[in-house]
């Protein structure tokens, strides 16, 4: 408060290089959940050796319900990935 200024510091640990391959397929994985499209995120998400789970990896990259990623994709409006913060929200993710 009062105007003062603060630095934050993150320390995010190691990093490391990742395959080339699996930086692909992880960027294909991004692009479909920003689009919400269930079959773009299946098809990365099998190359990762996840299957039929492909769902709840999305909802688990995202903190959002399955259910809000598709609406993304139905709308075109990725603001269905946002946290909106009330109880039922937060009931869905929970």
């Amino acid at each position: 408060g009062g105007g003062e200024v603060q630095l934050v510091l993150l320390d995010h640990g190691l990093y490391r290089d990742l395959p080339r391959a699996f930086a692909l397929t992880y960027s294909r994985l991004w692009h479909g959940v920003v689009l919400g499209d269930a079959d773009a995120i299946r098809e990365a998400a099998e190359e990762m050796g996840v299957g039929q789970y492909y769902p709840l990896l999305a909802a688990m990259l995202t903190a959002r319900p399955w259910t809000d990623i598709l609406r993304a994709g139905d709308t075109g409006d990725a603001r269905a990935l946002h946290e909106k913060g009330t109880a039922a929200d937060k009931k869905q993710i929970a």
